[in-house]
């Protein structure tokens, strides 16, 4: 059985690349029978409330985008006691 991912997607991150990608990457990660929920960002601050939120249940919280993304994924995770991985 694969993992429950949850995917946070900035889908305006690096010229759109991210939008454009997105199929090839939910592709990828449910080779191996992971499910993955992916949420899309509309502003500030949505990946922070998505992380904090929801990652209590999935596997893993994965986000597609730049710094940023990365930067309020880490903050939503680090308010939760004994978060999931991150990739």
């Amino acid at each position: 059985m694969g993992k429950k991912i949850l995917l946070i997607v900035n889908p305006m991150a690096g010229k759109n690349q991210a939008r454009t990608a997105l199929y090839d990457i939910v592709s990828t990660l449910c080779d191996d029978c992971n499910h993955v929920t992916v949420m899309m960002t509309t502003k500030h601050g949505d990946a922070t409330d998505y992380a904090m939120k929801y990652c209590g249940d999935y596997d893993i919280v994965s986000c597609v985008g730049g710094d940023g993304t990365l930067s309020e994924v880490v903050c939503g995770l680090m308010q939760v006691k004994n978060p999931p991985p991150i990739g």
